[in-house]
């Protein structure tokens, strides 16, 4: 069975509070205030009565390819098995409460008799690069298992003392094979279509906060910036979070 509604709101939710986290944790000026969690926008930070500030999320993603990887087939759900036993190996061993991300290689899964040692393998991965950190430490660890290159092409750690729940999952559907700038702008400007929604709550600010998870590594977001046109953006900001590698780049 596939996930029920109420899952995939619980999804969300937990996905948009990591990001915030994440946002926090890498932009040094991020706002002052008591953060409270709307709907459009995501977020309202309040510093006084009349300094309030929004801040919508949104994956910048390719539609067909999330739709395939979030699909009930018999891939995916070996891929959430591994993600759910690896999770519980984890946390027969620590009580930390992590968000790992896990990026599977499209078309690539373990051999069913292999599925419980890749998750072991797994959670051991995890183990030893938390381990020994303070508990109320923030921490983004992206790193590669050798031994399970075959299907798993890298594992993403976040750590933020804000969050009290763990939140494991198989990030493919998120994951495109580099940055584009065409589809920035498009996502970009279907949020902007919303924007007079938000503005609605009456706020002083708006900020649009996209999150991308790319494939390859590179450094080549200051060119891909130079090529887009942010005049029209309608947000007082733009930020854009490669969040697989932890950068973040603010693009208006």
């Amino acid at each position: 069975m596939g996930n029920t509604r109420e899952e995939q709101i619980m999804e969300k939710y937990s996905d948009e509070l990591n990001n915030i986290e994440l946002f926090r944790y890498l932009y040094e000026d991020f706002p002052p205030g008591k953060l409270i969690r709307t709907e459009s926008p995501d977020f309202i930070i309040k510093d006084g009565p009349r300094n309030s500030l929004g801040i919508e999320i949104t994956h910048v993603m390719d539609e067909n390819h999330a739709e395939r990887l979030s699909s009930d087939s018999a891939e995916n759900r070996v891929k959430k098995l591994i993600v759910s036993l690896a999770r519980e190996s984890f946390e027969d061993c620590s009580d930390r409460k992590l968000n790992v991300a896990l990026y599977f290689r499209p078309g690539r899964v373990p051999k069913k008799e292999r599925i419980i040692h890749v998750a072991g393998i797994i959670s051991n991965a995890v183990l030893s690069r938390v381990e020994g950190r303070k508990t109320g430490e923030s921490y983004h660890i992206h790193f590669t298992i050798s031994e399970l290159d075959e299907f798993l092409e890298s594992v993403t750690i976040f750590r933020f003392p804000e969050i009290t729940e763990a939140d494991w999952i198989d990030a493919g559907a998120y994951t495109l094979p580099g940055l584009e700038a065409e589809r920035i702008e498009k996502t970009i400007t279907h949020k902007k279509e919303k924007l007079r929604i938000y503005q609605k709550k009456h706020l002083r600010y708006y900020w649009l906060l996209l999150i991308m998870d790319t494939a390859l590594h590179h450094d080549g977001m200051p060119e891909i910036m130079n090529l887009m046109d942010m005049s029209g953006a309608g947000f007082n900001k733009v930020f854009l979070i490669e969040r697989r590698v932890g950068r973040l780049y603010e693009l208006s």
